[in-house]
């Protein structure tokens, strides 16, 4: 043993590190003995606080029931019944959470002789309500003003005064015991650092005559000082790097969720005309005119069969999606594109009786993603006979220049407020509007236009006028002419 003791003070890395652990240790065993008293005395203050706020809620709904008797017999309204009947149980639960102490305890004697007269001011007060329920308000006064009501009264009230007195007492009490083990605590504490002081006294010693190793300590400190702030600027670089990833990544689930509200918007025109149309078929069913069942059915069919196509492509697409959009151009007839579109969203356009006029070029070649620009198309189509009153005209026309086509969606519908149209193609804003006859979109679908036509190095552009209507326009590259011949 004495080997061990000699060992440790001939070295003055150990003798540190024991003293450390021994000084550490009783620290910390002081620190806990003095934290756990002085969360007594915290505990104790709470209890006494939640007792007093219980005992002041017990006085409140007793005097609620009171005055709830009186005016229903001074006035035989049912309505103070019934606020003598809500606010009851209240009290009986408030009185019995204190009547739970310790059956052994002095307090719950008190309590119990207070609930006591509780209850017979209960029964008191319930044959007050069955008098004035009976029109008897005479009798129920009779009770109110008896000596019997009044000496209970003063028994529950003095019952309640004695409790918080005692209990005050008592808390009291208790907080005088615990203030007096947090002052000898406090001597504790000061003798113990007293001692830690005494003891550090040769701690000093040795180090001072190991001047040199701890200045060679301090070297490889201020080495590792320097390592961990090389560390730190290159984790602040990781940082930035991640911070950047999750804005890439905050875009892409953006992107994502405007993509998949787009498919529930394109997809709800050939469904509300199978929807629409299937009305109509039930009552020709019932009519039995098999011309217009067969009619009503052909149209079924076609929107249900349209409808799939669309969810298939709209599918498939969005496969190609996990990630970044990948862009495919290829060189295709705008006509023929547009010719489909229009015969997709046909059957939404005849619900309304709106009629879509065509001016196009013929055999116009472009040069473009299909599944992108058949996405621009339906919803700028489906757009103009969501806005479009009854009756009204929509005009899809295209416009050929030098190295770029311009196609344009126009209508004669309600218009767009000037203060409106920045908003259109704002993802922060989340601009959307209810159609002519309450049509919902997702507000996210001329968004998603734009960054596709913009992907095409085009432009989406829009001119609107209150009342008069709107017209959307988009750019789109025509054919190059050396890949003319890989026509689709």
């Amino acid at each position: 043993m004495n080997r061990y003791l000699k060992k440790i003070f001939k070295n003055p890395d150990i003798l540190l590190l024991v003293a450390i652990f021994t000084s550490a240790l009783i620290l910390v065993i002081v620190g806990i003995h003095t934290y756990s008293v002085v969360d007594k005395v915290l505990k104790n203050a709470e209890h006494s606080n939640s007792i007093r706020g219980k005992v002041e809620n017990i006085r409140f709904l007793d005097e609620v029931l009171i005055h709830s008797a009186i005016l229903a017999a001074s006035t035989g309204d049912i309505k103070w019944e019934k606020r003598y009947l809500l606010f009851e149980p209240k009290l009986d639960s408030a009185i019995y959470e204190l009547t739970s102490m310790d059956p052994e305890h002095s307090l719950h004697q008190i309590m119990n002789m207070t609930a006591i007269a509780n209850i017979q001011l209960v029964k008191m007060e319930h044959r007050i309500l069955e008098l004035s329920h009976l029109k008897r308000q005479n009798e129920a006064l009779e009770i109110i003003t008896s000596s019997d009501y009044e000496r209970q009264k003063a028994i529950f009230s003095k019952g309640l005064n004695t409790f918080i007195k005692n209990h005050e007492h008592e808390t009291d009490l208790k907080q005088i015991q615990l203030s007096n083990e947090v002052n000898q605590n406090r001597w504790l504490f000061g003798l113990v650092i007293l001692i830690l002081a005494i003891s550090w006294v040769p701690i000093a010693h040795f180090i001072r005559k190991n001047r040199q190793q701890v200045f060679n300590y301090s070297k490889e400190l201020e080495f590792q000082i320097q390592e961990k702030n090389n560390s730190e600027i290159k984790l602040k670089e990781a940082n930035k790097q991640i911070e950047q990833s999750n804005i890439e990544l905050l875009k892409l689930n953006a992107e994502k969720d405007k993509f998949f509200s787009i498919i529930a918007h394109d997809l709800k025109s050939p469904f509300n005309s199978i929807i629409g149309f299937s009305e109509l078929l039930i009552i020709k069913v019932q009519k039995k005119e098999m011309e217009a069942i067969e009619k009503y059915a052909n149209i079924i069919q076609l929107s249900s069969m349209r409808a799939m196509d669309l969810l298939i492509n709209l599918m498939d697409w969005a496969r190609s999606q996990t990630g970044r959009m990948e862009f495919n151009p290829l060189n295709l007839d705008i006509s023929i594109l547009i010719d489909e579109i229009v015969l997709l969203l046909n059957d939404a356009a005849l619900q309304k009786s709106i009629t879509i006029h065509k001016n196009l070029v013929k055999q116009t070649i472009i040069y473009a993603d299909k599944d992108m620009i058949s996405m621009v198309l339906r919803n700028l189509i489906s757009n103009a006979i969501k806005f479009t009153n009854i009756g009204g005209i929509i005009t899809i026309t295209t416009v050929e220049s030098s190295n770029e086509l311009l196609v344009s969606v126009g209508d004669n519908g309600v218009g767009i407020p000037k203060s409106s149209i920045e908003k259109l193609f704002r993802i922060d804003e989340n601009f959307s509007t209810s159609g002519t006859q309450n049509e919902k979109g997702t507000g996210l679908g001329l968004i998603l236009c734009k960054e596709f036509v913009e992907k095409h190095s085009g432009k989406l552009t829009v001119n609107s006028e209150i009342g008069k209507g709107s017209v959307f326009s988009f750019t789109i590259p025509l054919c190059n002419s050396s890949t003319k011949s890989e026509l689709i």
